[in-house]
Formats: structure tokens, C-alpha cells, sequence
């Protein structure tokens, strides 16, 4: 895990100058640092994803520690369809109880993580019970937070692909709740 850390905070590229770039390249720089910062944690993703069999608890401890030091969409956004789906499904209980403790946090990034990483399960998995699910994603239901409300619609979107009935009735409850 200490080689997945340093990749993440290798320096950029000696190329990557800032003085020499464009007008335009400096104006979207973020957008360059996401490639670069998203592009390590997709390999990384990927790596863990085949070694999720025998470290899923140490890769999960990486990954809550990379969602507080690397706080960005690229890095919630670039884990849903690797590890994290599998691991929800193999840990079920274990997640459930992450996923509440996350959607209570201070830190958005972690509130976001938690309908980003279901929609990657239910696109993935299906047959599951999602009464728990629905439960936690009812503490994000009025969250203020931009990425932590369109991570609940990526959620919410995919959840209707098969669990049609259980998701009318949640979304009938706040369909009567002002702000939603």
C-alpha cells in the first residue's frame, strides 16, 4: 500500500510547467491536475480491485484515507466501478455500517462517496435488499452539498432499474418534504 500512497503524491511530471502552458491549458489547470490525479487512481483502483479477496479492510482503509487527503470528484468518482462495488457486495453489513457513519460526516467528500459507491453496487449487483440502503441515503436526502446531490441522482437512477417499487414508495415519502 506504501507504493499506492507515493504514486498518489508523486510531483507532476517535469513537463508539466505551468509558465509554458497556454492561455487557455492555464485557464482549465484543475481540469489537468483531475487527468493526472484521476488517471493514478483509476490504475490504483484497478490493482485493488484484484486484490480485494485478501486485503479488503486494508484497501478500504486506504480508500477512507485517500477520501479525506485527496478530497476531489476524481478520486470518490474514479473508485465506484472498481473495488467498491464488490466490496459492498462481499461485506454487506460491514458497508452498511460505513455508509451510515459516512453519510453523518462533516467532510461532503465522504456524504458523496456513499451514493457514488451504491450507484457502482446496484449497477452492478442485483437482488439484493435495498431497505437499509434507503435508510442511509434518507440522511443525504436534503443534503446541501452539489456532489452529494448528484451522487443521491446517479443513486436513485440506477436503483429504479430494479427495485422500481421499493424506490416509488421511498421517494413518495419526499415527495411531501419542502426543499426536495
Amino acid at each position: 500500500f506504501g507504493l499506492f500512497t507515493e504514486i498518489m503524491h508523486r510531483p507532476r511530471e517535469a513537463s508539466y510547467d505551468p509558465a509554458n502552458l497556454s492561455r487557455f491549458i492555464r485557464k482549465n489547470e484543475k481540469n489537468i491536475d483531475a487527468l493526472v490525479y484521476g488517471g493514478r487512481v483509476a490504475v490504483i483502483g484497478s490493482a485493488f480491485t484484484q486484490m480485494r479477496a485478501e486485503h479488503w479492510k486494508e484497501i478500504l482503509q486506504v480508500i477512507e484515507t485517500w477520501n479525506e487527503e485527496f478530497s476531489g470528484w476524481y478520486v470518490v468518482d474514479s473508485w465506484c466501478h472498481h473495488p467498491m462495488a464488490h466490496i459492498i457486495a462481499e461485506h454487506e453489513e460491514v458497508m452498511q455500517e460505513k455508509f451510515l457513519k459516512w453519510s453523518k460526516s462533516d467532510n461532503f467528500w465522504f456524504r458523496k462517496a456513499v451514493p457514488v459507491y451504491l450507484h457502482a453496487f446496484f449497477t452492478d449487483y442485483s437482488g439484493f435488499d435495498i431497505r437499509p440502503y434507503l435508510e442511509i441515503l434518507d440522511d443525504l436526502m436534503l443534503d446541501k452539498e452539489r456532489w452529494v446531490a448528484k451522487g443521491m441522482g446517479w443513486c436513485l437512477r440506477e436503483m429504479a432499474k430494479n427495485y422500481q417499487d421499493e424506490l416509488v414508495d421511498f421517494l413518495r415519502k419526499w415527495a411531501r418534504v419542502e426543499g426536495v
